[in-house]
């Protein structure tokens, strides 16, 4: 795909076009949404909701009061006298993390840790920047939260 684009530059305009669309249409019809519920009493929820906000990825918060009485909650069936991490209209996440919200949205962010590795950065455009000035709770790392990068 990426090949087709750099050889058709007006391919990337369609592609950037459609991904839009889908994005704007999954917001509205809440498809691609993620609710969190209970982050008052919840240290993880309070954490995913962190991390949905750095990452700029749609989600609203509900108390476990006002989680039994949502009518979208309601209409899904949702058991929710816990806090929960509700995907789209339905779909429980377990567990409750920043890791189950990215696997989720097919960002694979499972990695070991403790393994030590050398990286060669190639280009100074964005993504070079971005990876320059990695952080490893946000996609994009501080370049893509901060109008001032300092390394």
């Amino acid at each position: 795909m990426l090949v087709l684009m750099a050889r058709i530059p007006e391919m990337s305009d369609i592609v950037i076009a459609v991904l839009a669309a889908r994005r704007r249409r999954s917001l509205e019809t809440g498809e691609a949404s993620l609710t969190l519920i209970g982050a008052e009493t919840s240290r993880d929820i309070r954490a995913v909701a962190s991390f949905a906000a750095r990452n700029k990825i749609p989600a609203r918060s509900l108390s476990l009061t006002e989680a039994a009485t949502d009518p979208a909650v309601l209409k899904a069936g949702l058991d929710v006298s816990a806090p929960a991490l509700v995907f789209g209209q339905n779909e429980l996440l377990t567990p409750h993390s920043a890791q189950a919200v990215a696997s989720r949205l097919g960002l694979d962010l499972d990695f070991n840790r403790d393994e030590v590795f050398d990286a060669l950065i190639v280009g100074g455009g964005p993504a070079g920047v971005a990876a320059g000035v990695y952080e490893d709770i946000t996609i994009g790392g501080q370049a893509g939260a901060s109008s001032r990068i300092e390394n």
